[in-house]
């Protein structure tokens, strides 16, 4: 049911509700959203810092379970049941994985459905959010003219947001 070998990065041990429990550490830093009914509702319910991901259990699920679970994240799942939590090393999770879906990374905190879930960004969507947020560009996608699709930047902006990209791609690694 749960296998964590598949998971990337370093192996390390960390103390949970007093007990040593093996985790990997991803090296992502997510923010969660906290009851979110359905995948579609991450982004609105979020926690205000990001939290260091550590992948306690893997599962993998058929698209069509996938989908269901995604679209109902307040239901019960037997495989949640008891995982979860947090420590001072960051957010024990369940790395929730279909083909052709999105990863999920979901910490149940002790009960049966995903108090928690995180997911990474899609590329897109975060280098707008860059490019909105350290540039002040309010779209990435071509406008057809001069007008809009050439902006000036200063190099300190500029730099800005080549170090947010940085940091992303280093958290995505």
């Amino acid at each position: 049911m749960f296998d964590i070998s598949s998971c990337r990065s370093s192996l390390l041990t960390v103390v949970v509700r007093g007990k040593p429990v093996e985790v990997i550490d991803t090296g992502y830093r997510l923010t969660f959203s906290r009851k979110a009914r359905n995948v579609d509702a991450l982004f609105w319910d979020r926690e205000t810092s990001p939290r260091r991901v550590l992948v306690a259990a893997n599962k993998t699920l058929a698209p069509d379970e996938y989908d269901a679970f995604a679209g109902d994240l307040l239901s019960s799942h037997e495989w949640l049941r008891g995982l979860g939590g947090a420590c001072d090393s960051g957010v024990l999770c369940v790395e929730v994985c279909s083909p052709g879906r999105p990863t999920l990374y979901v910490n149940p905190d002790c009960y049966d459905y995903a108090r928690y879930v995180a997911r990474l960004p899609a590329v897109n969507d975060l280098l707008s959010e860059i490019a909105m947020n350290y540039l002040s560009i309010p779209t990435l996608e071509e406008q057809g003219r001069d007008l809009f699709d050439f902006r000036e930047v200063g190099v300190a902006a500029l730099r800005a947001a080549l170090h947010a990209a940085f940091r992303a791609g280093v958290n995505a690694a």
